[in-house]
């Protein structure tokens, strides 16, 4: 590969990865699915499947199905992500705390409380792994899972929860 060919790539996905987002801002979701998933057949077939583009290109593209009411193809991209996620990253990156916390959420706006705690809990494990005990993305993470933890009924553990986001 030459360098102008590398240059036209990085191009390339930063303006199709641009327009995604524009489009998902827009709640376009439907534009953002059809870019999408043709981004995620280039960067497969350019960079493997262990590579972060392909990894975040396939969150997202789960991110827009759950807007889009497809729970569970979102379901099936999200655990697909995860799991490149950890063989490729690790389970203390931030990426895959990232898809963690998002699976978590699908599963709470499915009112699957049980498996949003999990996944939650697991959530909160990766997120201090990667960021430490006193950063800002642990704390969103805590919040959440009291929401979780509030809405099982289990006032104790929420409260608990939430006293962890302020130390």
């Amino acid at each position: 590969l030459n360098s102008g060919h590398i240059a036209n790539q990085r191009v390339l996905r930063s303006s199709c990865l641009t327009d995604v987002y524009k489009r998902q801002n827009q709640k376009r979701y439907g534009d953002a699915d059809a870019l999408l998933t043709k981004a995620l057949g280039i960067y497969k077939a350019a960079y493997g499947t262990n590579n972060i583009l392909t990894i975040r290109t396939l969150a997202t593209l789960a991110s827009v199905k759950m807007h889009l009411g497809q729970s569970q193809q979102a379901e099936e991209l999200y655990k697909n992500a995860l799991s490149l996620s950890q063989t490729a990253l690790g389970p203390n990156n931030i990426e895959t705390a990232r898809i963690l916390n998002d699976l978590a959420f699908l599963y709470y706006s499915q009112d699957k409380l049980r498996d949003a705690k999990t996944f939650y809990q697991w959530a909160l494990a990766s997120t201090e792994g990667a960021v430490g005990k006193n950063d800002p993305l642990l704390a969103a993470c805590l919040k959440d899972y009291a929401q979780v933890l509030r809405s099982l009924g289990s006032e104790r553990e929420s409260i608990a929860a939430e006293d962890k986001r302020c130390v």
